[in-house]
């Protein structure tokens, strides 16, 4: 529990906003750690957390995700304690800033989420409800949920989500959601409960146009997905047209090499071309360069 090691890392965030820090949530230590200006070979700061197993304020018992406003406060995805809890800056105890078994109609709650997404445009946390088969989406400070996508009783394939581990949700309000239990990434435009399957051939596998477990995923500005291909130990990107997707990291088999991941299930984006991946299984984060893309406009 030093602040130089890991304990199987999860969710990771970057604060584009105040130089590219990096928050880690750091999953058997109950924490959120944060180091400094992208460098993940300072001391880590821990920044939630830190206090043990449990359910009091200043504790966490299954940080799965995090996310940093715009004060540096952060706000962890507590899923064991159905909460998300925010901490603000330099406190050394949160409080529940939305409860996600809440006050609403029972469809309306949400029990285990693997992770979460904060959309800034709408104020509102976006939640893949992993039992239930769904999406559903809180208002900042609200205890009451809405279902976005996954109601019951659909019997299409492009309305039903198998499990649904991660959600990325774009400036239009168009949402994607990693269905790794249907190894494919769901696609729904603002508004329709109606999935478009824009990654994956709905077979579990290893070649180009498959997946297994994809977990979580982000777009970037051109509407490339790069997803976290988990049982594959890869990260593969999609174009948004592609027919088929490309390995830029991992791919070759499970280990703790730097060209190899184990169990990586999260991923961020930063400013500056790169990737971080939470290696679960080696306990460390990895940081690779990718190709920035270029404007054609």
């Amino acid at each position: 529990r030093d602040s130089q090691h890991l304990n199987a890392p999860g969710g990771i965030f970057i604060d584009t906003r105040h130089g590219n820090n990096v928050y880690v949530v750091d999953g058997n230590n109950y924490r959120v750690q944060k180091f400094l200006g992208n460098s993940l070979a300072s001391d880590g700061i821990t920044v939630a957390g830190g206090n043990g197993y449990g359910s009091d304020p200043d504790q966490l018992k299954t940080p799965v995700d995090a996310y940093v406003d715009a004060n540096e406060n952060v706000h962890v995805g507590d899923s064991s304690n159905h909460r998300i809890q925010m901490w603000p800056k330099g406190a050394t105890s949160g409080f529940t800033a939305v409860d996600t078994e809440g006050t609403g109609e029972y469809e309306n709650r949400v029990g285990y989420f693997h992770s979460m997404f904060f959309h800034e445009k709408t104020n509102t946390f976006y939640l893949p409800d992993v039992f239930k088969k769904r999406v559903v989406k809180f208002v900042n400070g609200s205890n009451i949920g809405t279902v976005v996508v996954g109601q019951d009783g659909d019997e299409f394939p492009s309305k039903i989500l198998y499990r649904p581990t991660g959600v990325f949700v774009d400036d239009c309000e168009t949402l994607y959601v990693a269905d790794a239990g249907g190894s494919r990434i769901q696609k729904f435009l603002k508004g329709s409960t109606d999935g478009i399957t824009v990654a994956g051939d709905y077979q579990e596998g290893s070649n180009v146009t498959q997946f297994k477990q994809p977990w979580s995923i982000k777009v970037d500005q051109y509407n490339n997905m790069y997803i976290v291909d988990t049982f594959n130990g890869r990260i593969h990107k999609w174009g948004p047209n592609d027919n088929a997707g490309v390995t830029i990291i991992g791919g070759n088999g499970f280990g703790d090499q730097l060209n190899q991941l184990w169990f990586s299930y999260y991923m961020a984006l930063d400013s500056e071309g790169n990737i971080f991946i939470t290696d679960y299984g080696n306990h460390r984060v990895q940081k690779f360069d990718i190709q920035p893309e270029i404007s054609s406009c």
